[in-house]
């Protein structure tokens, strides 16, 4: 009978190792509080699935203060650094519009009229009548790199957004779709550990509450959501490793008290 408790104390444990893990969860994430549409706000959602993490908002910039998007609530290093972007939707007007994937030193969107508060690399990637990008930075908002027009830029739905940045004689350059910014940004002051916040927004004119959805699928070329997968490496942990605990400490305990009836019988 011991035995037999064992075993099954056993199976129970394999069981319950085997537990839906995910590699980074949506507290990772810090939304954005949202753009002002017709004076009201308008909400960030963000949500993870099996793909990755999505985004979903609509709205116009301002002043960067209300705002639609994620910021990555870790400091990611420059050097090296790649994020993937799934485009899910995009909002059908034309103007003013432009896809962002900044590195800063605040997990916040850029001021235009204060870039100083929050300095860093900026890039305004824009599809609509203009199939370019612009970085600006790294302590004034200042344009300092247009790329000319390429189909690189030319976004749509289904679409990924690959950006990533490396260090080159001293300085960062951002590289968007295969295509590199003709500027070099010197982070000196601003980023001397080589960290910096990685933050993602969007912007366009009449754009409804709904009109942007992505989905940030990988980061340094790994997935930000890993597959959901049987794990059995480790044994159970938390309110269900103790129950499962207290199931086998009972059983144990039974089967020794049948033994004993047994022999005296």
């Amino acid at each position: 009978m011991k035995k037999i408790a064992s075993l099954l104390c056993a199976a129970l444990i394999a069981a319950a190792a085997v537990i839906p893990a995910s590699a980074a969860s949506t507290d990772k994430w810090i939304a954005g509080n949202g753009y002002l549409i017709d004076g009201k706000n308008s909400p960030v959602t963000v949500k993870e699935t099996d793909k990755g993490i999505q985004v979903s908002h609509g709205g116009y910039y301002t002043d960067g203060k209300n705002w639609g998007g994620v910021a990555y609530s870790d400091k990611v290093d420059l050097d090296g650094f790649s994020v993937e972007i799934t485009i899910d939707k995009l909002p059908d007007t034309d103007d003013d519009t432009w896809f962002s994937v900044d590195f800063l030193q605040k997990p916040q969107l850029f001021q235009v009229g204060n870039f100083a508060d929050n300095k860093g690399i900026v890039n305004l990637i824009r599809w609509r009548n203009a199939d370019e990008f612009q970085t600006f930075g790294p302590s004034e908002w200042k344009g300092a790199g247009t790329d000319p027009k390429n189909d690189a830029f030319n976004l749509k739905v289904g679409d990924t957004l690959k950006v990533s940045v490396a260090k080159k004689d001293g300085k960062y350059a951002l590289t968007i779709n295969g295509v590199e910014s003709n500027t070099k940004y010197d982070l000196t002051g601003i980023a001397d550990d080589g960290k910096a916040y990685l933050v993602i927004s969007c912007s366009m004119k009449d754009s409804p509450a709904d009109g942007f959805q992505y989905t940030i699928t990988k980061m340094n070329g790994k997935p930000v959501v890993e597959a959901k997968k049987a794990d059995t490496s480790a044994p159970a942990t938390g309110d269900a490793g103790i129950a499962l605990a207290a199931l086998c400490v009972a059983s144990l305990a039974g089967a020794v008290i049948v033994s004993k009836k047994l022999r005296r019988a």
